[in-house]
């Protein structure tokens, strides 16, 4: 059996049961000589077969021996088809690269940087990240704990150097949304509100009437 035809066979594995069957693994590694051209070959049939889902491919790359071998199976999902959730993929490479060291580790971050968006990563680690202005350089921080916004007090959010830091009041987080794959809430570290745009005017004029093409961002 070739390894076209053997991976032919983990594929209808996998279509069969909803677990991951041993017999999946056994066959898989009768290819263990050579991975990467055994996990081309089946991560192409799987990207043709579409009864298979992203939660049962994962599963079986879970389920591999090897973590070089799951990290392999990681850049191919993520380099050569847009079927798999990035977001997904880039939690489960995360976990990998916190328990492998060396070469292993290397591939991991080249594939960590080179195949996933800053927000992906930034959402994927829930690591905290600023907020930077392109003119001047400054972090945009919360104002305080308690700072209402309201017809006073219009800005709750405000600039500052790059010297500041002042109770992680200027790192952020990145959350998923649900409204859709790519949106996510701007959530910082240090007030727990999220960023949003807000229709409330930030000016009127000379006789009260308010000025509709302002808006302006705050939190809540």
């Amino acid at each position: 059996m070739n390894t076209i035809e053997n991976q032919e066979t983990v594929v209808d594995y996998l279509v069969e049961c909803d677990q991951v069957p041993k017999n999946a693994i056994t066959d898989f590694l009768k290819c263990a000589h050579d991975p990467e051209t055994a996990l081309s070959h089946f991560f192409f049939l799987v990207n043709k077969d579409r009864r298979i889902r992203q939660s049962r491919v994962l599963a079986f790359v879970e389920a591999l021996p090897q973590t070089e071998w799951i990290v392999l199976a990681y850049e191919i999902m993520l380099k050569y088809s847009s079927r798999w959730d990035p977001r997904v993929i880039g939690r489960l490479l995360c976990r990998a690269m916190a328990h492998t060291t060396g070469k292993t580790l290397m591939i991991a971050e080249i594939c960590w940087i080179q195949r996933l968006s800053f927000e992906t990563r930034a959402i994927a680690s829930n690591a905290p990240v600023t907020i930077a202005s392109v003119i001047g350089g400054n972090f945009l921080y919360v104002a305080g704990h308690g700072y209402d916004y309201n017809n006073q007090n219009r800005s709750a959010y405000c600039w500052t150097d790059t010297g500041t830091h002042d109770q992680n009041k200027e790192l952020w987080r990145l959350v998923p949304a649900s409204t859709g794959s790519s949106d996510f809430y701007i959530v910082n570290a240090y007030a727990e509100g999220y960023l949003y745009a807000s229709a409330i005017p930030l000016e009127c004029d000379s006789q009260g009437y308010s000025n509709e093409k302002s808006s302006c961002a705050t939190r809540r």
